[in-house]
């Protein structure tokens, strides 16, 4: 309830927009939130079979190695990549956006995509985020040039978002 908003907001971080959809999920949970920041989200495409292509290739960077053999272990990342947990209710499309902001018209939403993501072709998910027929108060998205995570952790991207939050929390 940053800057006197009168409605919570989420937040997530990659595998962390599953917990955001998770909520999304609920009704009453939806209806009461004032808006939705999704960093370097894994909830867009991930039926799509490009993210388990991209974990199979040669690692081309130290960060893409260490990603791979620290995080991508992680029981739950594990569980929910082999699509072993209920994926589906992880994924979210433009039908979902649309039936949460039937119910909650105030709702925002705003996504924030790192051009060099390792995970998933992040110019197929901005095309398919560019598609959606939202007024422009209500949804908002940018790309960065930085790899999947540094936007939460590079000081010079933490502003973006920052902005993305504050475009959520608006009224």
């Amino acid at each position: 309830r940053a800057r006197g908003g009168k409605r919570p907001v989420l937040m997530g971080h990659s595998f962390g927009c599953f917990a955001c959809r998770w909520l999304l999920n609920e009704a009453p949970l939806a209806k009461a939130l004032g808006g939705c920041v999704f960093l370097d989200p894994m909830v867009f495409l991930t039926p799509f079979p490009d993210i388990s292509k991209r974990l199979q290739g040669p690692c081309e960077t130290f960060y893409q190695f260490l990603v791979r053999r620290c995080i991508m272990r992680e029981p739950s990342v594990a569980f929910a990549l082999n699509r072993k947990s209920r994926w589906p209710k992880c994924c979210l499309w433009e039908e979902d956006l649309r039936e949460i902001r039937r119910a909650n018209p105030s709702i925002k939403f705003s996504v924030a995509l790192s051009r060099r993501d390792c995970f998933f072709d992040t110019a197929l998910v901005s095309a398919y985020l560019a598609t959606f027929d939202f007024p422009a108060e209500c949804f908002s998205q940018a790309t960065y040039d930085c790899t999947h995570g540094e936007m939460i952790f590079n000081p010079n991207l933490l502003v973006g978002v920052v902005k993305h939050l504050n475009t959520v929390i608006t009224p």
